[in-house]
């Protein structure tokens, strides 16, 4: 929602696509990742750093728990990604 733009939110779903690709400045390895829960779904982008540290979530049909900020950019709705966990360890928790 255009409404939400500079918001941070946590949301969780299922990871349904996963492109890797490389920063033009370092060629530090990140990911563009699709995201899809019940009301839709949303793509997300996971800067180097975090990527770094949260490699081995970001799979298709992985199911993650994710928290960023709303952004847009050529009139997409994205989210920029802050941190991000497997949602059944979350689970494991409670």
């Amino acid at each position: 929602n255009v409404d939400d733009v500079g918001g941070t939110f946590i949301i969780a779903g299922n990871i349904s696509r996963v492109k890797h690709l490389t920063t033009k400045k370092n060629n530090d390895p990140m990911a563009f990742v699709s995201l899809f829960d019940e009301p839709g779904s949303i793509d997300v982008v996971i800067f180097p750093r975090l990527f770094a540290a949260t490699k081995l979530l970001w799979l298709p049909n992985n199911v993650v728990m994710m928290k960023g900020k709303v952004d847009s950019k050529d009139d997409r709705i994205t989210m920029i990604v802050d941190n991000a966990v497997e949602l059944a360890k979350v689970a494991e928790n409670y």
